[in-house]
């Protein structure tokens, strides 16, 4: 009996293990559309070169998604930071004090001719 649980119990960790084995971590999301990909480095350092794509707003924050980054209010994009998040636009501040209003942007699919 104890061989049995032992059988089962290295079955479910095979199972578990075998995604990593095969390198799932790599792996790329089909439902992903594209253009897509996250940039981590995202400073940018003028305001004329940062895109809104989506806004969330939550009872207790609020998210923005400016060039693949998320990006809630305090938080520095080049030489910018977020002051505001309302439901359309995302105001920043540059470090000479000069204010931005980026709008979001709704990405409208076309047909092909």
């Amino acid at each position: 009996m104890i061989n049995r649980m032992l059988d089962r119990v290295m079955v479910v960790v095979c199972c578990l293990l075998f995604p990593f084995l095969l390198g799932a971590s790599t792996m790329i999301d089909p439902t992903r559309p594209p253009g897509t990909l996250f940039n981590p480095a995202g400073t940018d350092s003028s305001a004329g070169s940062l895109t809104v794509s989506a806004i969330f707003i939550y009872p207790n924050y609020r998210v923005a998604i400016i060039n693949g980054r998320p990006v809630m209010v305090g938080d520095h994009l080049g030489d910018f930071t977020i002051t505001s998040i309302m439901p359309f636009t995302v105001e920043l501040i540059g470090s000479q004090n000069n204010q931005e209003v980026l709008p979001l942007v709704a990405t409208v699919k076309q047909e092909r001719p």
